[in-house]
């Protein structure tokens, strides 16, 4: 490049802008491929769902938890299995309320109520 002169600079700025436009291609390919295989369900084996739990719990945890039923699983002959997708849907049910929708709730509650005794008269 050092070696460049004046007329060869629009060859040149071509030339980078085939580069940026290759690269930036490249760069969605793999935005893309990242955004499908994450949307892809897949199985968890035992191991595999407490690396994947934020709370990575003990085997004796899932174990407990599989034994309630208080967890979404499947088994495989002998083998406990999970799907991603339920896993996903799980954690996000036992999402704790807060003190805004918990005061929401109890005031809809009473609205339900209050109306119910008006019927019933």
């Amino acid at each position: 490049m050092a070696g460049l002169t004046h007329n060869d600079l629009p060859q040149a700025v071509e030339k980078i802008l085939e580069i940026v436009q290759f690269m930036s291609d490249c760069m969605m390919k793999n935005f893309e491929n990242k955004n499908n295989e994450e949307s892809k369900d897949r199985w968890f084996d035992t191991k595999e769902l407490i690396e994947y739990l934020p709370t990575h719990p003990s085997l004796s945890d899932i174990y407990s938890k599989t034994h309630k039923r208080t967890m979404p699983f499947h088994k495989s002959g002998k083998r406990i299995i999970f799907l991603k997708s339920e896993i996903d849907a799980w954690l996000l049910s036992n999402q704790s309320k807060t003190i805004k929708q918990m005061t929401e709730d109890a005031q809809n509650i009473m609205i339900q109520k209050h109306n119910s005794r008006g019927k019933n008269k």
